[in-house]
């Protein structure tokens, strides 16, 4: 810029960097919001730590879009909010939020970090990470946590209904059957597993209720097979009306038996002579003589 083209002979105001968005939210609940939709954007451990320690550089209060929303501090500063995190993994964490959009590098030629401040003083642009991306993706990551949340439900649902069938069919089959068929619990045995695995796909657990519907149409069979071999009155029973738990579960822990503590008592003095050995008058005369036998023992004397 030409000094001459200045007012007065002064330096004016340098233009503000934009500030686009419309937002006024606390940077703890974004980034709440971030760990919360961690499984769908792919943001890891690392890159929320990194993400986290450049956040405690804000002002505190709520962050509105009018602010300046950068990171300026160096990263031996930030390696200490970032739990002592090494500095190469701390840098190796800045890229892949880079890449995954939540924040923007803009880097000075030499690759420091400071601000722009104008003649007055006031700041108006600054050289380092700039974290307003993660504020105006809040709509977007809104959206996914509540499709989330809706899908965790669903899940949640859809495996209490299968285990609640498949509870219903081990406790018919052992009350009429007399005994649980083979391919119920090799069923019930592999189900178990895939629900308690947290990587289980939605199409998983569909494709388990299908199996578990087919189960019971293949038993359906045996069922009216046993109800025609029952009492009439008796015909109309369904597992539903059947106990909660079966002759063979009690429902109950059973606990180790628990012995008492010894008590360890500290004795003073001289231990006494057990009872069971009976006890001889000594002669102190003898004893002497005895000692005197002994050269070590009379050196002493």
């Amino acid at each position: 810029m030409n000094p001459s083209a200045l007012p007065n002979g002064h330096g004016t105001a340098l233009p503000p960097a934009p500030r686009p968005g419309q937002f006024n939210i606390d940077r703890w609940q974004v980034l709440q919001l971030i760990k919360d939709t961690a499984h769908k954007t792919g943001i890891g451990e690392r890159e929320i730590a990194v993400l986290a320690a450049h956040l405690t550089v804000l002002p505190k209060g709520p962050v509105a879009n009018s602010d300046l929303i950068f990171s300026y501090m160096e990263i031996g500063a930030l390696l200490e909010r970032a739990n002592c995190m090494d500095e190469r993994r701390f840098r190796r964490g800045e890229a892949p939020l880079v890449a995954l959009g939540f924040v923007r590098r803009k880097l000075s030629a030499n690759g420091r970090r400071f601000p722009v401040r104008n003649a007055q003083g006031q700041i108006v642009d600054v050289y380092g990470i700039d974290l307003r991306p993660s504020f105006l993706r809040l709509e977007e990551l809104t959206a996914l946590r509540n499709v989330a949340q809706a899908e965790a439900q669903f899940r949640r649902a859809l495996t209490t209904k299968i285990t609640a069938q498949l509870s219903a069919l081990t406790r018919w089959s052992a009350a009429h059957l007399g005994a649980i068929p083979e391919k119920l619990e090799e069923l019930a045995f592999r189900l178990r597993n895939i629900f308690r695995r947290k990587s289980t796909g939605l199409e998983e657990i569909v494709a388990a209720e299908t199996e578990v519907s087919a189960l019971t149409a293949a038993l359906a069979s045996d069922r009216e097979e046993v109800a025609l071999a029952v009492d009439p009155a008796t015909q109309d029973e369904t597992p539903a009306v059947l106990p909660d738990k079966i002759a063979a579960d009690p429902g109950q822990f059973v606990r180790h038996k628990e012995y008492p503590r010894k008590e360890y008592k500290k004795e003073s003095g001289v231990k006494a002579a057990p009872s069971h050995l009976p006890t001889v008058p000594i002669d102190r005369t003898q004893l002497e003589k005895a000692w005197q036998t002994c050269p070590q023992v009379a050196s002493c004397l």
